[in-house]
């Protein structure tokens, strides 16, 4: 079945991104593991009819405790790219705050990432 193929594709998809994350979490790696995630979600939503996914509900959960460390990390970095040199010591005190929220957040989701398991059933 189709849908079934495709589904097997996302799910490993994500379990290379987990992995991948799980190895050396940074931002970009953030981000592929968001996307690999809201693309199983969508599948779940759009093909629920024909197939079960297993663990969505935990994977929308994981996917909401995701959006304060890449929140931070995307604010960080466009405030690094719109501040001239001038600027940096007057937002430097916010530049660390956004980058212990980063740092805060990506402890979390690496203990979190460990016990999330995805299956189609």
């Amino acid at each position: 079945m189709w849908a079934g193929h495709l589904a097997a594709a996302e799910i490993a998809a994500f379990a290379r991104a987990r992995r991948r994350f799980r190895r050396r979490p940074d931002a970009d790696r953030l981000h592929d593991l968001r996307v690999c995630a809201r693309r199983l979600l969508s599948l779940d939503e759009d093909l629920g009819t024909l197939l079960r996914l297993r663990g969505m509900k935990r994977l929308r959960r994981f996917v909401h405790l995701t959006g304060e460390a890449r929140d931070a990390s995307v604010l960080r970095a466009l405030l690094r790219d719109a501040c001239e040199a001038s600027e940096r010591a007057a937002v430097r005190p916010l530049a660390r705050d956004l980058r212990r929220r980063e740092r805060r957040g990506m402890r979390r989701i690496r203990r979190a990432v460990t016990r999330l398991r995805v299956r189609a059933s």
